[in-house]
């Protein structure tokens, strides 16, 4: 994700956030009605929301105006029922429709995967979350003073662009040297977004665990959740559907190809293939604690305003978004997960017109 699209995101999320509290008070002062209530504020777990054939036409017609393709995935009422809307093409060229079953690249939404196996590592006692980095990075720049928690919430003082590779790095320790080679740890340590600080944290895993990434992940998440549609994009089966990304603006429409070196440098942050259903599976479960106990949890989450473990967190709901290769991911839920929304997109203008749509989509839902 770029640092242009980042900054965008926040500014987005925070003027979300600043209307939900006004909202707040003015209830508090008596000048929202309860039937406003209920259909504005963003906590929605205590509402009962029923999602008719009228919303999902004027979600549709969003969608349209929006000129945005992909797979929506909404629960109005938590994991008891689940509606899917497809959108446009997986290949225009051949016109192939999006499907709910099709594999997408979950860019950024995998950090909380990365994260989640850390905090695993943290309850068996085989990592600290205060425990610096210098056992495991001695040769990166103020190791010393950084710890896993500020990896985790990118308060590492670590920054790096997004190179690509000229070839495929095979091997997580490939990616790992990649990345290396290539951040710059600052000893600042302010909120930076950085790919880098999760590839470490994948390193870390691997390092303790003496197996490779994948391997971890599938013990800890893929077998357990019964995830079948969850990849590492180098093992992705030959016969998977993975729509192509198109430029929102360009005509005639051309796929925009992604390409397998940048892939191959994304270890723990970037590198993860899933349908729509598979990641609400995983991203449910994480959220509603099957996952992890409440103590976990919490400890997972941390106090850290806004970022922590792949997710941004506020009072009355989280959120989570990625892009890659012209692929946009975004997912919405509730404090509770009653309410959520997962877009996986493989045409979209930008991460704001992606994050404006998921807006107006919660608006109409809660209509």
């Amino acid at each position: 994700m770029s640092q242009g699209e980042l900054h965008k995101t926040h500014f987005f999320f925070k003027c979300l956030l600043v209307i939900t509290l006004f909202l707040l008070i003015q209830l508090g002062n008596g000048k929202l009605s309860r039937a406003s209530n209920e259909s504005n504020l963003i906590a929605a777990d205590n509402q009962h929301i029923t999602l008719t054939s009228a919303k999902v036409r004027k979600i549709d017609n969003a969608v349209s105006r929006a000129k945005v393709w992909g797979t929506l995935l909404i629960t109005a009422s938590g994991s008891k029922k689940i509606t899917y809307r497809t959108y446009g093409y997986a290949d225009y060229q051949h016109k192939v429709r999006n499907t709910v079953t099709e594999l997408y690249p979950l860019s950024s939404l995998q950090k909380a995967y990365t994260a989640f196996m850390i905090e695993r590592l943290v309850s068996a006692g085989k990592i600290r979350l205060d425990e610096n980095i210098s056992a495991f990075y001695p040769q990166i720049k103020y190791a010393h003073q950084i710890t896993i928690r500020e990896l985790l919430n990118h308060t590492s003082g670590i920054q790096m662009a997004e190179p690509e590779p000229r070839e495929v790095l095979h091997g997580d320790q490939a990616a790992l040297n990649w990345t290396i080679t290539h951040l710059t740890s600052t000893g600042i340590h302010k909120w930076n977004y950085s790919n880098a600080n999760y590839t470490l944290l994948a390193g870390v895993i691997t390092q303790i665990t003496k197996r490779p990434f994948s391997t971890d992940l599938n013990s800890e998440i893929i077998q357990p959740l019964n995830l079948r549609e969850t990849y590492i994009w180098d093992q992705l089966p030959t016969r998977s559907l993975v729509p192509d990304s198109y430029t929102a603006t360009k005509t005639p429409l051309a796929p925009f190809m992604g390409t397998r070196p940048l892939l191959s440098s994304e270890l723990g942050c970037g590198n993860l293939y899933s349908s729509i259903t598979n990641y609400y599976t995983f991203i449910n479960a994480l959220q509603s604690q099957k996952l992890l106990n409440h103590a976990q949890f919490v400890q997972l989450m941390g106090t850290h305003a806004g970022y922590s473990g792949g997710i941004y967190y506020s009072s009355f709901f989280h959120h989570a978004e990625g892009a890659d290769m012209n692929y946009h991911t975004f997912y919405y839920g509730t404090s509770q997960n009653k309410l959520t929304i997962i877009f996986f997109t493989n045409r979209c203008a930008s991460m704001t017109t992606g994050n404006e749509l998921i807006k107006t989509i919660h608006d109409i839902v809660l209509s």
